[in-house]
């Protein structure tokens, strides 16, 4: 064979064994993603920050997916864990404009090579709503979640290493 098919053959080889990109409920799932730093200096798997526009007539939310370090499953891990991540959403939450916010914690899984693998996810949502003394709250717990992180500093970012802006993009119909 010519040197020049080699390149070609090798390219097209490759794309034939990479898995398609799985796609859940709330979107695609990339092999890159953003991610999110605790003060702890941790850092978590960012899915999605998403602002949904609904057309049933419910108010606007901001949606922020990411890997729980626990399972799903054990909701009391991701209640706890959700009210570490708050004061570092509620300044993208507060930059909305909304009064509904979303937090889903999401075990994502991916078994095999290429396009012989498979990808499974379990996700588990809370619903923070602001309350008319401006906190915000869950349902069904009296105690308002913790104040916004107050160091201006985005600390959400691009799988890049860039900052992603407070001020999220337009909605998204659904």
């Amino acid at each position: 064979m010519s040197r020049r098919v080699w390149p070609f053959l090798v390219s097209f080889l490759a794309a034939g064994c990479m898995a398609p990109t799985p796609v859940g409920q709330f979107g695609p799932y990339h092999r890159s993603n953003k991610f999110l730093r605790l003060d702890s200096g941790d850092s978590i798997t960012v899915y999605r920050v998403k602002l949904w526009q609904f057309e049933n007539g419910e108010p606007p939310a901001l949606q922020l997916e990411y890997e729980s370090p626990t399972t799903v499953a054990d909701t009391a891990s991701v209640l706890a864990f959700a009210s570490r991540l708050w004061p570092v959403f509620r300044p993208y939450v507060d930059s909305a404009h909304v009064g509904v916010a979303i937090l889903t914690a999401t075990n994502l899984q991916r078994r095999g090579w290429g396009r012989f693998g498979t990808t499974s996810f379990q996700s588990y949502g809370l619903v923070a709503s602001k309350g008319p003394d401006d906190r915000w709250y869950l349902p069904s717990h009296p105690d308002p979640l913790p104040p916004a992180d107050q160091s201006e500093s985005p600390r959400i970012f691009e799988p890049t290493g860039q900052a992603l802006p407070f001020r999220i993009a337009s909605p998204t119909p659904q």
